[in-house]
């Protein structure tokens, strides 16, 4: 009976020391649910802040992505942009030259005309004078064309009176006859020769003065045409 009694109050005791240790690990694992749970909230909100930052980092992605593809359409259309640019420098430089040839031209074409304008007005001038001289020697031919049909119908009228009687009388007579009419028509040919002298040195003053109106229209025209020219020069290089 002692060995019963004995043993069971053995059995309690470690029923009991059981029951408690029961507990403890009860409360142990309720306390680690506790913390495991937690836990679990913890990582559950780590992982939605991990997807949302996932989200925001694909979308941000996206952007960088596009953003990428705009920069690269940007640079393209730079680099094009910047050979036009290099095209225009060199046309703009070939057109400069070109500005600068006509502006030379054009100062070489202005010199060539104030210098025929002078030479014009002096022509302008010597012609004037030409002419005034030249209706003199008009004048002087006319009087001397009516003098010589004058001593020609003279000349007819003495020769036929000292046929019959110059020689009869006088035989000198003849001969002084003779040298008065040699030296009158030379006379009157120095003098013509003289006036066609003159009327050829208008004519040529003329003719000398047509070709400075003609070179002065045409240099006036190329003027023109070279400043029409930097005209469009100019509207063509402006962008």
């Amino acid at each position: 009976m002692k060995d019963k009694d004995c043993h069971i109050i053995e059995v309690a005791v470690l029923n009991q020391s059981l029951s408690e240790e029961l507990d403890r690990v009860r409360v142990e694992l309720a306390e680690r649910d506790a913390r495991d749970r937690s836990l679990r909230n913890l990582l559950r909100k780590e992982v939605d802040e991990m997807r949302q930052m996932h989200q925001s980092s694909q979308q941000e992605m996206s952007e960088l992505r596009s953003q990428l593809v705009q920069c690269q359409r940007l640079n393209q259309e730079f680099e094009r942009v910047k050979a036009e640019l290099i095209e225009r420098d060199e046309r703009d430089k070939l057109l400069r030259k070109e500005v600068d040839e006509l502006r030379q031209q054009q100062k070489c074409s202005q010199q060539e005309v104030s210098e025929l304008r002078s030479q014009l007005t002096s022509a302008e001038t010597s012609c004037k004078q030409l002419s005034s001289e030249f209706a003199l020697a008009q004048d002087a031919a006319s009087s001397l064309n009516g003098e010589l049909s004058s001593s020609s119908s003279l000349v007819a009228e003495a020769r036929s009176q000292l046929c019959t009687s110059a020689v009869s009388d006088d035989p000198g007579a003849l001969a002084r006859w003779h040298l008065k009419q040699t030296v009158r028509p030379r006379h009157h040919r120095e003098h013509l020769r003289r006036s066609t002298r003159k009327v050829a040195m208008t004519a040529t003053t003329f003719s000398a003065i047509t070709r400075l109106k003609q070179i002065h229209l045409s240099r006036t025209c190329t003027s023109s045409s070279s400043s029409r020219r930097q005209r469009r020069v100019r509207t063509a290089s402006r962008p």
